[in-house]
C-alpha cells in the first residue's frame, strides 16, 4: 500500500476546519488553536484529501508528491 504526505501551512490555515468535515480520516480536528492532522495517509484516501485541498477556503493544504 502506498503512503502519501499532506502538508498544512499553519500560517495560512484559518481554522475553518472544512477539511475535518471532508476527510476526517486525515484531518482530526482543532486543538489549542491549531489543526491536527496525519502527515502521512494511505493512497486510497487521496480522493478525500484532494477534496479537502479543494475545499480549503484559505488554500493552506497541499498533497506532497515525491
Amino acid at each position: 500500500m502506498s503512503v502519501l504526505r499532506v502538508e498544512v501551512d499553519p500560517d495560512t490555515c484559518s481554522l475553518f476546519a472544512q477539511c475535518v468535515s471532508i476527510a476526517p480520516q486525515v484531518f482530526l480536528g482543532v486543538e489549542d488553536d491549531a489543526l491536527v492532522w496525519r502527515r502521512e495517509f494511505d493512497a486510497e484516501l487521496r480522493d478525500h484529501v484532494e477534496d479537502a485541498v479543494d475545499g480549503c477556503p484559505s488554500g493552506a493544504i497541499r498533497i506532497v508528491d515525491d
